[in-house]
């Protein structure tokens, strides 16, 4: 059994200073560091964090997600002092994006980490990428939460109404990719304003993110040999939720590469400074003495 103990105020600073004044519970067990997600009243989230791991490993900078075994939540309530209410379902553990190094990242360029993260997400319609849900570990980024992806919002699942609801930025119609020649840090990406400007995806080279969003797509679309299927049943679903979703992926893989052709009419578009026509802008000049 994994035995965790609390961070202490000092060390929190240090590996998740972007957590400072957040009230959440950071452990160590593993030799990693991790933040214990309570959802009260939550439904299949931890299914689907997972998921959002476990497929995304190896192809995208993604935070491992650990899911609690029942001696396990016994200790996790203990420390945390949360009594009966976390269980397994509600309760389980993200590594902190922080606490990698950059040698442990798939991705190790700006280009490559931003492509393939637009993708994944496209594929799997995460449609929540904003910058709260990023980390970058020497301006490259690794991010986090699934929970609002494979299906748990229905009304999302066809990339026309995946790509045009936007209510908020917390939507792919507010995606921007813009070019900046200085290094991305964690609070320069959050502390952006307008808030809405918190869906933008920052890289260094414009072409060289194009090479790699194609890269990406043909990496996705010709790995036909991976079991979804397996992969999807053993986070937990029923086996009727599992075939559903599994179908759902199986059908964004076909219709990825034209996904992605609608969303690069997304990304380089932004009506609030360039008109309708839209075009993408060097912010080198602009953000030099603020990233």
């Amino acid at each position: 059994m994994s035995q965790f103990e609390l961070l202490t105020k000092e060390e929190r600073l240090i590996v998740a200073p972007e957590l400072n004044g957040i009230d959440c519970f950071l452990v160590r067990g593993e030799n990693k560091v991790w933040i214990v997600k309570h959802i009260p009243g939550s439904v299949d989230m931890e299914k689907r964090d997972l998921l959002g791991y476990l497929l995304g490993k190896g192809f995208v900078n993604v935070a491992e997600v650990k899911l609690l075994k029942p001696e396990e939540i016994i200790q996790i309530r203990s420390i945390t002092n949360r009594g009966n209410e976390s269980d397994k379902k509600n309760t389980y553990l993200v590594r902190v994006a922080g606490s990698y190094t950059v040698n442990e990242l798939t991705c190790n360029t700006l280009e490559k980490a931003v492509a393939t993260e637009l993708v994944y997400s496209t594929w799997t319609r995460r449609r929540d990428t904003h910058a709260d849900n990023r980390v970058y570990v020497n301006g490259i980024p690794i991010f986090f939460d699934h929970h609002i992806a494979f299906l748990s919002e229905p009304k999302y699942a066809h990339i026309t109404s995946f790509l045009q609801v936007a209510p908020d930025y917390g939507h792919p119609a507010f995606w921007r990719v813009k070019e900046v020649s200085n290094e991305i840090t964690t609070q320069f990406a959050r502390n952006v304003v307008p808030q809405e400007n918190k869906a933008w995806h920052y890289v260094h080279n414009i072409k060289i993110f194009m090479d790699e969003l194609e890269v990406a797509v043909k990496d996705l679309t010709e790995n036909k040999s991976v079991d979804l299927s397996k992969i999807i049943e053993s986070v937990g679903f029923d086996s009727t939720m599992a075939n559903i979703i599994n179908n759902f992926l199986w059908n964004n893989l076909y219709s990825l590469s034209h996904d992605v052709g609608q969303l690069k009419n997304i990304l380089f578009i932004n009506k609030r400074y360039f008109g309708d026509l839209g075009r993408c802008w060097n912010l080198s000049y602009h953000f030099k003495n603020d990233v």
